[in-house]
């Protein structure tokens, strides 16, 4: 029943979409209308919204909204309104959850490289790559070989702008996520050695922090054999000093929830990986990997001072006008997928694999308990304790 009070509300947007566009004069209105349009879709269409929505009413919406998207994305002067539209776009794409006709084509446009100077369809558009990727049936087949170095060459391009690596990592974690390690390998190497030459050029912390997280998707997804083999063609031994200076360095600086889930259960997974263990090399890091792990489950995230609502930003519209930045739409947000959900407690995890690496060998034990700190100790021990492991306790030094 809504649907018909709703539809009359969506070609009065349209017309008005329309109308703005030839000369956008009003950040703010113009910030609210397309909030107004991507509300109307969640409260009519999206089930996480309510159980009772019909997805099937997204049709509706595509029939009043695609054509008035498709050329306003056509119009220079509304290059302003580009990043908005591409939001709502992810969202119906979302909701309909499935890629069909013009979908299907705005995928060859989102690998346009003249996108990707925009700073704000860089923003908008980068989540939507994990959407595609997540819905595509045969992946084999849509990521061909131009749509897949099409977006390997965009996440170089946004590797090289110093304001933009955030996002290049976001288009690689999807790509890691979704594409078979099959299409990617002969890329791999490429791929490691551009984040290496950017860190040695300008190292920052979030440039590590999302160069591990990203790592760790492809781990937890792959194993860790094949980024080994990657790693030793640009230098043998290499992977030791990625997680020497880069992934122990600044692994606890992580600061998003699940990213620290997803990173900390894939150095669990790292740390079981044959090649891992019968490496000296990388053995050597076994107890500050240990102890970093710990540290992220007890210590919590780190705060961060750089967190701004988004009041904040419809604030400086009302300042600076929109120009081609990014405003995020509250009602159009990208949802997170937890690529671990299935596993366990990643607490549990971790104590299965110090009594499967360490077990009764007492000589271990020493050299894992002089290289940890006694509160590291204390919770393995209490790991063991709640995960019912028998016979397993950690010497507690005083230092």
């Amino acid at each position: 029943g809504v649907i018909k009070v709703i539809e009359p509300v969506i070609k009065e947007c349209s017309k008005i979409l329309l109308t703005t566009s030839k000369n956008p004069q009003k950040p703010v209105f113009n910030h609210y209308m397309f909030e107004c349009i991507a509300a109307l879709i969640r409260f009519v269409c999206d089930k996480q919204y309510n159980v009772n929505n019909n997805s099937q009413n997204i049709v509706k919406f595509e029939q009043e909204l695609m054509s008035p998207f498709f050329k306003v994305l056509e119009m220079d002067q509304a290059s302003e309104f580009h990043p908005y539209i591409y939001q709502i776009i992810g969202l119906m794409l979302r909701i309909r959850n499935e890629i069909d006709g013009n979908y299907n084509s705005l995928f060859d446009k989102l690998l346009e490289t003249s996108l990707w100077n925009n700073d704000g369809n860089i923003v908008a558009i980068s989540s939507t790559f994990s959407d595609y990727l997540r819905l595509i049936k045969d992946i084999n087949k849509f990521i061909d070989e131009r749509r897949l170095t099409g977006m390997l060459g965009i996440y170089q391009h946004l590797l090289s702008k110093r304001t933009q690596d955030y996002h290049a990592f976001k288009i690689l974690s999807a790509i890691f996520q979704y594409i078979p390690i099959e299409k990617l390998r002969k890329y791999l190497k490429e791929i490691i050695e551009l984040v290496c030459i950017r860190i040695r050029q300008k190292k920052s912390t979030a440039l590590c922090c999302n160069f591990i997280v990203t790592l760790s998707i492809f781990i937890y997804k792959n194993g860790l054999g094949e980024l080994l083999n990657a790693c030793n063609q640009i230098q043998t031994g290499i992977f030791g000093m990625i997680l020497e200076k880069i992934w122990l360095a600044f692994a606890r600086n992580v600061t998003d929830l699940l990213d620290r889930k997803i990173m900390t259960i894939a150095m669990i997974k790292m740390m079981s990986d044959a090649k891992f263990k019968s490496d000296q090399g990388l053995m050597q890091f076994f107890p500050q990997l240990i102890n970093c792990i710990v540290e992220i489950f007890e210590a919590g995230p780190l705060q961060s001072n750089e967190h701004k609502t988004a009041e904040f930003y419809i604030s400086k519209l009302e300042e600076q006008g929109c120009g081609n930045k990014f405003v995020g739409l509250q009602f159009a947000k990208s949802p997170s997928h937890d690529i671990t959900k299935t596993e366990a407690d990643p607490r549990q995890l971790l104590i299965q694999l110090i009594v499967s690496v360490i077990g009764n060998n007492q000589q271990f034990i020493q050299t894992f308990v002089q290289n940890s700190k006694p509160v590291i100790c204390k919770a393995i021990n209490s790991y063991a304790q709640q995960f019912n492991v028998n016979n397993f306790s950690l010497p507690v030094l005083q230092k």
